[in-house]
């Protein structure tokens, strides 16, 4: 086979000098719902809607309360006073 084969004949002259290798993963880290959290925690109006869902959950049929948050209709309820409106 000799040189025709191109695969095996590249591989037979890679140099016995090995270099250090390594690899980096990058992943997006969002810090959208932290610092809306971090927003809601102060925000009065967050609150009495939290307490009024959960005290009366039959009037607030499109509102979820989950992970800290509060969902209308799938999606995340904001604060009308919210800056990241």
């Amino acid at each position: 086979m000799g040189k025709s084969n191109i695969v095996a004949d590249g591989l037979s002259r890679i140099s016995e000098h090995n270099e250090g290798q390594f690899f980096v993963l990058s992943m997006p880290n969002f810090t959208f719902l932290e610092d809306l959290c971090k927003f809601l925690i102060d925000s009065p109006n967050f609150h009495k809607l939290v307490t009024q869902i959960q005290h009366n959950p039959t009037s607030f049929i499109d509102y979820k309360i989950q992970n800290g948050l509060i969902f209308f209709k799938g999606k995340i309820w904001l604060d009308p006073s919210n800056h990241f409106k």
